[in-house]
């Protein structure tokens, strides 16, 4: 990140000389944008893509970080607030916004250096995180009273380190609050992850070591990728989050930000390590009476993944009919086939639904499907997701394919999965929402 380095130096020389001489008119609107996403700008203008995505570097912005802690519950004056990934310090900087300010800047910015702790890997986001820290007390205490202070002295608990190495080093203080917007790059799970084996979304482990090196009663709020609360790869994680936490709760984000092309949520929790509790699951049906709860997909269909990867199978074995997602016409019923494929691997019979695998919340329809007939069997893409009836009825395929049209489908699909692949464990979870129709069809 050496390329955001003078930036912030920049910053840090705008600082000392501000604690030192106080700021005039220019300087305050100078520090209104330092303050604003300037130095995500600067961050995206300097630091080519691909070396951010390596290092999960990505601001949180003023946005997001204020939305995250409207989630927060009420805290009290004695509150300890840690952000171990902090970046430029947007969380630390919307935190402090609510804190209270004293007569002189020196006893504000001790009031507000006890409470505040960051860590980062790069020391050149430290050093930005520190000059904009002092810019916003220096901006709220301009009429009052000001004291010369010395750089070194002023937040102290802001310091270059791996924070998920170092959230050990927080047992000290009580009443705390992490906030957490981590890396979400792609690393290799290490030897004793309990959860997963091969490639996990970095994210994941970070937040694992928050519970894991926290305090019992440390409260946490966290940015998450979108993948973490709805892939079928991360449930172990979950239950493992659920295991270890209490008054947790979410809300669906969307897109990181204007520039990053991914899905967040939104969560908080108080850690608690208490053993063998029940677990919850996303897929839980809320109690009531047994007339008033849809079927589950997963009650009247099997889930699949079809099981043709085009530009990696070899075309071997036996000759089948061959569907894929670009000549499925939506919600249409299919009884001929064009294309065929050799293939040696799992093939499927009609009749079922095929629904595409890309979607993403805000399309119109989430799921989309089209109802496959015939008496051959059908060698279908891996970006298709294959619903076949347990009955084996034509009849229950087009009951699902009515369901799958259904605004309710949709609505529960947005809720349930923000990423831009659908997954079989989301489909199993999902309720038929055209079963009212059914049950009409049986009387």
């Amino acid at each position: 990140m050496k390329q955001f380095a003078e930036y912030a130096l920049e910053l840090k020389q705008l600082a000392v000389e501000a604690l030192q001489t106080g700021i005039n008119g220019n300087g305050k609107l100078s520090i209104n944008a330092i303050l604003d996403d300037q130095p995500n700008y600067v961050l995206r203008r300097e630091v080519p893509l691909n070396i951010r995505r390596m290092s999960g570097a990505f601001f949180t912005g003023k946005k997001l970080a204020n939305r995250l802690l409207r989630l927060l519950p009420e805290t009290n004056n004695r509150t300890v607030y840690c952000d171990p990934a902090c970046g430029a310090g947007d969380l630390l900087i919307a935190t402090c916004r609510t804190f209270p300010v004293r007569p002189r800047l020196a006893d504000t910015l001790t009031l507000w250096g006890d409470r505040i702790v960051g860590f980062d890997l790069y020391e050149e986001f430290v050093i930005a995180a520190k000059a904009r820290l002092v810019l916003l007390a220096i901006q709220r205490c301009s009429s009052m009273e000001t004291s010369i202070l010395e750089w070194k002295n002023v937040f102290p608990h802001l310091k270059c380190a791996d924070g998920s190495q170092s959230l050990h080093e927080l047992a000290s203080f009580n009443n705390l609050v992490v906030l957490l917007n981590p890396p979400f790059f792609s690393t290799i799970a290490p030897d004793n992850c309990g959860w997963a084996k091969g490639k996990v979304n970095s994210a994941a482990l970070f937040l694992e070591s928050c519970i894991t090196n926290c305090s019992p009663s440390t409260q946490v709020a966290a940015i998450l990728p979108e993948v973490l609360r709805s892939g079928s790869r991360y449930k172990k994680w979950r239950e493992l989050l659920t295991e270890n936490s209490t008054n947790r709760k979410e809300q669906i984000g969307d897109q990181f930000d204007g520039w990053t092309d991914i899905n967040v949520y939104l969560t908080t929790f108080t850690i608690k390590h208490v053993p063998n509790e029940p677990l919850l699951s996303t897929s839980r049906v809320r109690k009531g009476k047994k007339n008033q709860r849809k079927p589950l997909i997963s009650e009247l269909f099997e889930v699949k993944i079809g099981t043709v990867v085009p530009h990696r199978d070899k075309k071997i074995g036996n000759k089948y009919f061959y569907i894929h997602a670009r000549i499925l016409k939506p919600w249409q019923i299919i009884k001929t086939f064009k294309e065929t494929r050799k293939h040696a691997g799992t093939v499927f019979k009609p009749p079922f639904v095929a629904v595409r695998r890309t979607s993403r919340p805000g399309d119109t329809y989430r799921a989309i499907g089209t109802l496959i007939t015939g008496s051959q069997p059908i060698a279908v893409e891996n970006h298709l997701i294959v619903i076949l009836p347990k009955d084996g009825t034509l009849r229950a395929c087009r009951l699902l394919l009515k369901s799958l049209k259904r605004k309710e489908t949709t609505n529960w699909l947005d809720q349930r999965i923000r990423c831009r692949h659908l997954t079989s464990e989301a489909m199993k979870e999902m309720p038929i929402f055209a079963a009212r129709q059914q049950n009409r069809n049986k009387s």
